[in-house]
């Protein structure tokens, strides 16, 4: 379990750049929903510790259930096509801290059927005022469509059972909020600098080269 957690970091951390990218704006137009006392000072950082709480929170439990269908699988023997798509998620994902974007028409369609729902969300519990409105912002986030995520939640379907699955996305999930939830409380300057820097490099090549273990491990099983 303790491994699936530190791998589940590492995927995180190496996806700064792609977080970066498609949460930035996100998370910086976060405290416009704030209401006007929790905008500035310790209680914008308390609400945004909340709205991390849950999308790690949403995250893990995706874990757990990826985990218990991906133990189903293994007895299938149907892992090969798993990890070979799971592979190919964090290699197109990789790419992105190279400059070469992946394709992102297929998110906007993904995105379309559930974009309503979550608008209907996002004004149910806006302004955000309190933890538990902060909470379900957080967990209604981290139903967005996003490659990275399916990338990881491919990945969790290897674990070999729940606790394992659950551990690897909480990982993935502490993994992400530094990018996710940075560059809400900082500001764009440091999601400028690490996107264009090379930290973004070095994180496009980690997750390749996990994209690329991924595949090797689909092969081998085939």
């Amino acid at each position: 379990m303790i491994e699936s957690l530190i791998a589940g970091v590492l995927i995180g951390l190496a996806g700064t750049a792609h977080c970066l990218a498609m949460c930035g704006p996100l998370a910086a137009s976060v405290s416009l929903n704030f209401s006007p006392d929790r905008r500035l000072g310790r209680a914008n950082l308390t609400t945004l510790m909340w709205i991390g709480a849950g999308k790690v929170g949403l995250y893990t439990l995706l874990g757990a259930l990826a985990g218990v269908a991906g133990q189903q699988l293994m007895l299938a023997g149907a892992l090969m096509p798993l990890l070979l798509i799971s592979g190919l998620f964090l290699i197109a994902m990789g790419l992105y801290g190279f400059g070469i974007a992946p394709p992102t028409r297929l998110f906007r369609h993904l995105l379309t059927p559930i974009s309503a729902p979550l608008r209907t969300i996002s004004r149910r519990v806006t302004p955000i005022n309190s933890a538990a409105r902060a909470l379900a912002w957080g967990m209604a986030w981290g139903l967005l469509p996003c490659g990275l995520v399916y990338a990881a939640l491919g990945w969790s379907l290897t674990q070999p059972n729940a606790l394992a699955g659950a551990a690897g996305m909480l990982g993935f999930g502490l993994g992400t909020l530094p990018a996710a939830l940075g560059s809400g409380y900082l500001g764009s300057r440091l999601g400028r600098a690490i996107k264009t820097g090379g930290a973004a490099r070095i994180s496009g090549a980690v997750l390749i080269a996990m994209g690329l273990l991924s595949i090797t491990l689909g092969v081998a099983q085939g």
